[in-house]
C-alpha cells in the first residue's frame, strides 16, 4: 500500500516562505506538538496553479488520497497542498529570479511521502492553503521513512510518537469566553455595549478556535434548508450529505455552510450581548479550500442597538462550523490630516512570550516608529536563550547571508535593536541551539519593524509598498488581503465582503481612511 503521512500545522506565528520572509525549521517533537491534522493516504497527482502576482508567477500542487485521518478527522477522501515546486522553479528560471532560502519541493504522483504542512490564510501571494516544510520531508521505503536530510527511522516508531501526543487531545465544542487582542477606543460607559467590549478593547478572539476545529453547536434559529433545520442537518447521516452533494454540487455545502454559521453567530450575539437593530441579517462567504467537503469561510456585519457595528467571523465543514471572532468596527473623520504620533506605536518594545498552544509568541510582533527614536526593546519572557536577527536562516554555517543579527537574550532580560535607516525590517527570535540540535538556532517568534522618516521618496517604490502593507495591516481596517506585486505597482487592498453589503460607500471610505494612515505617497487600490 502506498503512504502519504501529512501534519497540518496552523500558521498563526510562521509564515510559509516568500522571498523575504523566514523558513521555519523544527524537530520531530515540535513538528507532531504542532499539528493540527494528521493523515494518511497517497499522491494522487500533482499539477500548478497560475497566480497573478510578481513574486510567485506560479505554484505548484498536488492532490492526495486520504486513506486514513488519525488527527483532526475531516469528511474528505481527498486534500490539495500547494509549495514551490518543479514549475515554480523553473518559470522563475527563465525570468532570472532567485527566491531567497526557498528550496525545491518535488512530489510524484504514487510517491510514499511523509510531510508537514502550514495553513496559509487568504493574504498569502502563494494563495490559501497548506504548505509543506521541506525539512519534514520523509520518502517512505516498506516500513522505513527517510528524511530529506538522509536520517532514517522506523514508520512505526513515528506512528508511536504521533499516538503519544494525541493520546491526551480532546476535541470539545468551545465556550464562548472570549479575550481581548486589540484595543483603539477608550473605555464605554454605554450600557447597551456588550460588556466584553465596555474597557474599550474592539476584538476579542475565541480563545478555544482552532484551523479545522469544527464542533456541533446548538440549534436558536428556526431557519431552514432543503426542509431541514440545523439539527437535522447536524445530526445528519454521511451518505445523505454525499448524496445532496451529487445533486447540488458545490452550492450544497456552501448554503449548509450559510445556515449553520447563521445560527452559530446569532448564538454567539447572544450570549455575548449583540442585538440587532433589524430582525436579520446577511452571511457572505469568504474563502473556500478545495476539498471535499470543503472548508468555506463567513462572514457578517452586524448593525447593533448600542450604535456599533459588528465583524463576526466563523468557518463550516461539512455539517459543523468554528466560530472565530467578533470586532467593533471603528470609524474616524478621513478628513482630518492625522499627526505622525498618532501612526508610531508605543511603547517601542516587543515582549517575546514562550509557547502557549496557539497563541502569539511576540505581542506586538509589528511596530511602527521613526529613524528619529529608532530603539526598540525586546524582552524575552521565554525560559531559553533567544536571538534577535533578520528574518532568514537559522542554520549556523549561513549566518553570514543575513544581512544583520542582533543580541542573544537570556531568559528574563531585555536588550535592544537600533534600526538607523528608513524601511522594512522583518525580524525573527530564535531559540539557542542545543546539544540535540547544536547547528541550528530554531524558530520562536517573528513580525516586522516599520521604520518611517520624514521623507521616504529615496526609497524603492516595492520597499514603501511593503511599509504600506504593513501599515494597514496593523490598522481596523477589516482586510480580506492585501497584495504589491501586482501590474498596476500599486498597494492592493479587498475588504471583507459583507464590509461592502454593511456600508455603501466603502471603497470611498476605507480608500480615504488607507491614505491617511500612510502618510508618504504610494499608490492605493481599494477594490469593490
Amino acid at each position: 500500500m502506498k503512504y502519504l503521512v501529512i501534519f497540518l500545522v496552523l500558521t498563526l506565528f510562521v509564515s510559509v516562505p516568500n522571498s523575504d520572509a523566514l523558513r521555519a525549521v523544527w524537530n520531530l517533537d515540535e513538528i507532531v506538538e504542532r499539528s493540527d491534522v494528521v493523515v494518511i493516504g497517497t499522491i494522487e497527482s500533482t499539477w500548478m496553479d497560475i497566480r497573478p502576482f510578481e513574486d510567485y508567477v506560479v505554484v505548484d500542487t498536488a492532490t492526495i488520497k486520504v486513506n486514513e485521518w488519525l488527527k483532526g478527522e475531516m469528511d474528505s477522501d481527498t486534500l490539495e497542498i500547494r509549495y514551490y515546486g518543479y514549475w515554480a522553479k523553473m518559470i522563475d528560471d527563465l525570468r532570472g529570479r532567485t527566491i531567497f532560502d526557498n528550496p525545491i519541493h518535488r512530489y510524484e504522483s504514487g510517491q510514499k511521502v511523509l510531510l508537514h504542512l502550514f495553513y496559509e490564510k487568504p493574504t498569502m501571494v502563494m494563495g490559501e492553503g497548506y504548505y509543506p516544510s521541506y525539512e519534514g520531508g520523509y520518502i517512505i521505503h516498506d516500513d522505513t521513512v527517510t528524511s530529506q536530510n538522509g536520517e532514517q527511522m522506523k514508520l512505526e516508531d513515528l506512528r508511536q510518537i504521533i499516538g503519544n501526543t494525541l493520546e491526551n487531545h480532546v476535541n470539545a465544542e468551545p465556550e464562548i469566553n472570549p479575550v481581548p487582542e486589540e484595543k483603539h477606543v477608550g473605555e464605554n460607559h454605554n450600557p447597551n455595549t456588550p460588556k466584553i467590549f465596555r474597557d474599550g478593547s474592539t476584538k476579542f478572539v475565541n480563545p478555544d478556535h482552532e484551523s479545522l476545529k469544527y464542533y456541533k453547536t446548538t440549534q436558536v434559529i428556526d431557519d431552514t434548508y432543503l426542509g431541514k433545520n440545523v439539527q437535522q442537518w447536524q445530526d445528519a447521516w454521511d451518505w445523505e450529505l454525499e448524496a445532496n452533494y451529487k445533486i447540488y454540487q458545490d452550492e450544497f455545502y456552501e448554503e449548509l455552510g450559510r445556515l449553520l454559521v447563521k445560527n452559530e453567530i446569532t448564538r454567539v450575539m447572544n450570549q455575548v450581548g449583540i442585538v440587532n437593530v433589524h430582525d436579520d441579517f446577511d452571511v457572505h462567504q469568504g474563502y473556500s479550500l478545495q476539498s471535499l467537503p470543503p472548508h468555506v469561510g463567513f462572514t457578517a456585519v452586524i448593525n447593533a442597538t448600542d450604535g456599533n457595528s459588528y465583524l463576526v467571523d466563523a468557518s463550516a465543514h461539512s455539517n459543523r462550523v468554528s466560530y472565530y471572532s467578533v470586532t467593533q468596527l471603528s470609524f474616524f473623520d478621513t478628513t482630518k490630516e492625522l499627526h505622525l504620533a498618532d501612526i508610531l506605536s508605543y511603547p517601542q518594545t516587543v515582549h517575546v512570550l514562550p509557547e502557549d498552544g496557539n497563541k502569539s509568541r511576540a505581542e506586538p510582533s509589528d511596530l511602527i516608529i521613526h529613524v528619529s527614536n529608532n530603539t526598540v526593546d525586546f524582552v524575552n519572557r521565554t525560559p531559553e536563550t533567544i536571538r534577535i536577527q533578520e528574518s532568514g536562516t537559522g542554520e549556523i554555517a549561513r549566518e553570514h547571508e543575513l544581512s544583520w543579527i542582533g543580541p542573544t537574550i537570556l531568559p528574563s532580560e531585555t536588550d535592544q535593536v537600533i534600526f538607523d535607516k528608513p524601511g522594512i525590517y522583518e525580524w525573527d527570535a530564535r531559540k539557542a541551539p542545543t546539544p540535540e540540535n547544536p547547528l541550528w538556532w530554531d524558530s520562536h517568534a517573528g513580525g516586522e519593524i516599520v521604520v518611517l522618516a520624514d521623507n521616504l521618496d529615496g526609497l524603492p517604490l516595492e520597499d514603501r509598498l511593503r511599509m504600506g502593507r504593513a501599515i494597514l495591516q496593523n490598522s481596523e481596517i477589516p482586510v480580506s488581503g492585501m497584495g504589491v506585486g501586482n501590474a498596476e505597482h500599486a498597494l492592493k487592498v479587498s475588504l471583507r465582503s459583507a464590509v461592502y453589503d454593511m456600508l455603501p460607500d466603502a471603497v470611498q471610505y476605507y480608500q480615504g481612511r488607507a491614505e491617511q494612515l500612510i502618510p508618504f505617497d504610494i499608490p492605493i487600490i481599494i477594490e469593490g
